[in-house]
């Protein structure tokens, strides 16, 4: 009896662990890669890395989910990666290509994370899903004259103790 029960509980376990939104990225992981180790990863792989603030690195023509990203943006808090945003624009792709690849990813999005989806917010190429550790937001717009998609994905600890700090500085 104690073996099945065992059985049953690790069964159980290995789905909920297994079925969780992806927190690792380009051997990176939210919530515990340093800046250095980000930038010097990216620096051994050959990329340009550029600091846009003190807390952004960001690199161009990223590999990532079968697509390559004109530009990703990896941030930080309390020397913590919490965010990866992988975008392509009309800059990057034409618009057909855009469009394809918002069906695709859409698709694998919601076949991989669709217990954790939470709503479109303000239209319909604008998706959320969140498993109470880690958020994505999909999103394909018209921004700056250009088509541009992008997914972001984040450390909601990390992200909500930034936005408190921030906050508090008001």
């Amino acid at each position: 009896m104690r073996k099945f029960l065992f059985f049953g509980l690790f069964i159980i376990w290995s789905l909920c662990a297994s079925s969780q939104i992806q927190r690792r990225f380009l051997n990176f992981t939210l919530g515990q890669t340093s800046k250095a180790e980000v930038t010097n990863y990216f620096t051994i792989k050959g990329y340009r890395v550029r600091l846009l603030d003190e807390n952004t690195v960001a690199v161009n023509d990223v590999r990532f989910g079968g697509q390559t990203w004109g530009v990703t943006h990896l941030q930080f808090y309390k020397n913590k990666l919490y965010g990866v945003s992988f975008m392509s624009s009309e800059h990057d792709y034409s618009k057909e290509n855009l469009d394809m690849m918002w069906e695709i990813l859409d698709k694998s999005l919601e076949r991989k994370y669709s217990r954790y989806y939470l709503k479109n917010f303000s239209k319909e190429l604008d998706k959320w899903f969140d498993d109470d550790r880690t958020r994505i937001w999909f999103k394909y717009e018209y921004f700056q004259n250009a088509w541009a998609l992008s997914i972001l994905y984040y450390d909601i600890r990390l992200y909500d103790e930034k936005s408190d700090k921030d906050e508090n500085e008001l």
